[in-house]
């Protein structure tokens, strides 16, 4: 069975903007739900919603950032690194 190029393509060779796009609404998920009135409704009933998991992924979004920023770092010179934003 052939895999699709999709599933083979690296995260280093997304858009960024659409990447961004993507972690924005990811961010943003929980707002958006609570501004209907199910999710309002669900809120109330204390239904779970999956708020525990995407700070989970969220927290473990950053942690990756980190160890990437720190693995780029490694032997190189620290001017090279001050105009990057995470």
């Amino acid at each position: 069975m052939k895999k699709s190029h999709n599933m083979r393509k690296k995260i280093s060779e997304a858009d960024p903007e659409r990447l961004n796009g993507y972690i924005d609404m990811f961010e943003h998920r929980t707002h958006f739900l609570e501004s209907t009135p199910q999710g309002r409704l669900a809120k109330k009933q204390q239904q779970p919603d999956g708020e525990d998991i995407r700070l989970l992924f969220l927290n473990t979004l950053d942690t990756a950032k980190q160890i990437v920023t720190r693995n780029l770092q490694r032997d190189e010179d620290e001017d090279d690194f001050e105009s990057l934003e995470f």
